[in-house]
């Protein structure tokens, strides 16, 4: 099929949802497996659109429910197609048996989750929770911050996962509301572009349901093979933190944009305070960082963009000799009275062998604003807390 719609570059105004479907189209998936949730749906019914137009050439698998999507894409999967889904909330939660057999067989499945409160309580609104509710489920995990990143990471995101030395499942989660309805400038690539960039891994020797070969997935395991299982997995997520730098660099040459691999640092070289934070909230983030400066105040920004594998060495790096850190997100780790995030940087500070103030920040519960004001509040509270080693506080 020739798609003479997309034979060169094009700016376009774009929702989230529609960026995520362009980039899916551009890399030629074999099989859409789904089921309609609020607020992911629109990014289906784009790719159904394009579909039913002749400008997508793919089969759609149609089922009952999110259970049955990961099921189908991971059958998919394992008979050799490149696959793609989407869900977001009570639809992660639900799909959550199934969505554990991709990482543990090794196939490179593709999905985006549109975040979204999970439920109970019964809600419809933007919020972290159901992401970090599957965070050790063994996927690749990269969080975006805005629409055109969107687009490129579901392109790269097929680079990553296909790799040889990887396969592995990758989730690229955005904000629901906030991003997947927010209309932003967003640079569409040529197709050819996509297909040169996507060429390495097109043609992937994998292993692959064959009838004439008798492959077995999901073969019963224990003992010492469970645990041979367990270290190559291990093992390849590893190795992911070298690829991401790998797939940007190319993405790079390409398309002339890259997004700071693992993490992004802003203005953190002579910084003495930074905050750190992940997705949408990280715009506004980036704009209280600038007024501080002119004020004064020697403040940076760390954006986590892949949360697994989580970037140990990258932030350990970045933070080494700041006074003190504050953790801006919109999750709870039910248990310890802070986020999820604040967690993972309380063990990977563990590594400096010194201790660094830190403070953790909640907000945008629900769909709340995660508003300028907000944001330097906490800045400010972080300039202040010099001789406390951890706090907790709810914007």
């Amino acid at each position: 099929m020739t798609d003479n719609t997309l034979l060169k570059r094009q700016v376009k105004v774009c929702n989230g949802n529609k960026a995520a479907a362009y980039g899916v189209r551009l890399s030629r998936p074999d099989v859409i497996t789904f089921y309609p949730i609020t607020p992911q749906t629109p990014l289906l019914e784009y790719l159904y659109e394009w579909r039913n137009a002749g400008l997508l050439d793919t089969e759609f698998i149609e089922v009952e429910g999110e259970i049955s999507v990961m099921a189908a894409a991971s059958g998919a999967s394992a008979a050799g197609a490149r696959t793609f889904t989407a869900t977001c909330g009570a639809g992660l939660s639900f799909m959550f048996d199934s969505y554990l057999w991709p990482p543990a067989l090794r196939l490179p499945v593709v999905m985006a989750n549109v975040n979204r409160e999970a439920s109970p309580p019964v809600q419809v609104s933007a919020g972290n929770s159901d992401m970090m509710v599957v965070k050790d489920g063994g996927w690749i995990q990269v969080h975006v911050e805005e629409n055109q990143e969107i687009l490129d990471s579901m392109i790269m995101a097929y680079r990553l996962a296909e790799d040889p030395e990887i396969l592995l499942p990758v989730q690229v989660s955005y904000d629901g509301f906030v991003l997947s309805h927010l209309s932003q400038k967003v640079e569409i690539p040529a197709q050819s572009e996509v297909d040169a960039f996507l060429e390495p891994v097109r043609s992937v020797d994998r292993p692959k349901l064959d009838p004439d070969e008798g492959n077995t997935f999901a073969s019963w395991v224990r003992g010492v093979l469970l645990a041979e299982f367990y270290y190559k997995h291990l093992a390849a997520m590893d190795r992911v933190k070298r690829k991401v730098y790998e797939v940007e660099e190319e993405f790079y040459k390409i398309f002339g944009r890259r997004y700071g691999g693992l993490i992004e640092e802003y203005r953190t070289e002579d910084a003495e305070i930074v905050l750190i934070g992940y997705g949408s909230e990280v715009g506004s983030m980036r704009v209280v960082v600038d007024r501080k400066r002119e004020e004064g105040m020697k403040i940076g920004l760390i954006k986590v963009r892949v949360f697994r594998p989580f970037p140990v060495e990258q932030i350990v790096n970045a933070v080494r000799g700041k006074k003190a850190i504050g953790v801006l997100e919109k999750n709870l780790c039910w248990g310890w009275n802070s986020g999820h995030l604040f967690m993972e940087m309380k063990a990977a500070l563990s590594e400096l062998g010194s201790s660094i103030p830190m403070a953790d920040f909640l907000d945008g519960f629900g769909g709340l604003d995660v508003t300028l004001e907000n944001v330097a509040r906490s800045a400010a509270e972080i300039a202040t807390i010099g001789v406390t080693l951890c706090r907790f506080e709810t914007l």
